[in-house]
């Protein structure tokens, strides 16, 4: 074993000095963008860019904003689980656009099947991920080990590279596409819906406005 995730992200400073202590090479303890208070967030700072934290590379649990309004965000972390394949690629096209070095994305052992069901739409979705990833020529998939070496071989400091945006139509789609799962995902719909219908009466009404003048 080469890298380390605290469960709930529940890992601070002393937890790193741990990590290297028993000779792992990697921590993914980092997340901004949980729905969990996380302790490395202020230790460390919100960032999605691989560090050296002593001996230790810190690669984040990759991080967005789905939505941003004024100064509000609302940030979530790239989960095969909860994000879409539009907003994973876009995310991942961005890193690359930023040469990020590391997107890492969030699996859990129960992922893919759940009380003894398999979970299809997650399936489908990484099956979805691993063809694209594969037809991309910039992209690297490896290990966490394979991912350390790259970045000791390129270990020069980079500048920090801002967050990600998806934006409210892909968030929109996200909610749309599992409307039936949970309330969030429910009132984003509705909401969406009832803007669009919003939309399209308003665009009637002008063309029916402009005709019959």
């Amino acid at each position: 074993m080469r890298a380390h995730r605290a469960g709930a992200f529940a890992a601070n400073a002393d937890t790193l000095r741990a990590v290297e202590a028993v000779g792992l090479a990697a921590d993914c303890s980092l997340s901004p963008g949980s729905r969990v208070p996380v302790p490395l967030v202020g230790d460390l700072g919100s960032s999605d860019l691989a560090r050296r934290v002593g001996g230790l590379w810190e690669i984040p649990v990759t991080y967005y904003d789905q939505v941003r309004v004024g100064h509000w965000r609302s940030s979530r972390i790239l989960d095969i689980e909860a994000s879409s394949l539009p907003e994973i690629k876009r995310v991942t096209r961005w890193a690359i656009r930023q040469h990020l070095p590391t997107v890492c994305l969030l699996m859990h052992s129960f992922s893919f099947c759940r009380h003894g069901r398999p979970n299809r739409v997650a399936i489908r979705r990484f099956s979805a991920l691993l063809t694209w990833l594969g037809e991309q020529e910039d992209i690297d998939v490896g290990t966490v080990e394979q991912a350390c070496e790259k970045l000791d071989a390129t270990a020069a400091p980079r500048p920090e590279p801002g967050v990600p945006y998806t934006g409210v139509g892909l968030t929109w789609g996200r909610a749309m596409g599992s409307w039936n799962d949970g309330w969030k995902n429910f009132l984003v719909s509705l909401v969406g819906v009832f803007c669009l219908a919003v939309l399209v009466a308003g665009l009637a009404y002008l063309g029916y406005a402009l005709v019959t003048r």
